[in-house]
């Protein structure tokens, strides 16, 4: 199940039309699956902002557990 989905409007134009070329099914695996330090384990992002840097899709955000940053390269 989502918790969330992310806003749309925290991606420039670049990294919105990466990720919408990401099947929906893999979306939700990334968005599940992101390593927060301060829990060491896999939690949700919940994204802040989405951005191409070095050709890759940087999703940055905070953790659905404890709230700390967390990062997504992709």
């Amino acid at each position: 199940m989502i918790k969330q989905i992310p806003d749309r409007s925290r991606f420039t134009p670049e990294a919105l039309k990466r990720w919408d070329e990401i099947d929906p099914l893999i979306q939700v695996k990334i968005l599940y699956h992101v390593w927060c330090v301060s829990c060491r384990k896999g939690v949700y992002i919940n994204i802040e902002s989405a951005r191409i840097e070095s050709n890759d899709l940087n999703l940055t955000g905070t953790c659905a557990v404890c709230g700390g940053p967390v990062v997504r390269l992709l």
